[in-house]
């Protein structure tokens, strides 16, 4: 007999779940994330007010750097309303109408 639809749709997404765990370390090395709260983010405290992380990544690339999606919630759940982003790689750009 086949197993329930539900239970084969949460086993596959457990499987891409691990695996784009599995790619974001692999791709941030020996970098030092944050993996609290339900977020894995390419991302450290510097100081109590200074954060330096990852580009924020959408699409393909946000399954294996950090998913512009966690890191708006990740700042809106934690630090609403008393952030600013510095982009620090001017080769590359993300719609900045999505934090505040």
């Amino acid at each position: 007999p086949e197993p329930p639809i539900d239970r084969l749709v949460s086993s596959r997404w457990s499987v891409v779940m691990w695996f784009q765990e599995r790619v974001r370390h692999w791709v941030s090395r020996q970098k030092r994330r944050y993996v609290k709260d339900g977020y894995d983010l390419d991302l450290t405290y510097v100081t109590e007010r200074i954060i330096a992380m990852g580009f924020p990544a959408s699409d393909l690339e946000g399954a294996y750097r950090n998913n512009i999606d966690q890191v708006e919630a990740f700042f809106d759940a934690r630090h609403s309303g008393h952030y600013r982003f510095y982009n620090l790689c001017s080769e590359r750009t993300y719609p900045l109408d999505r934090f505040h």
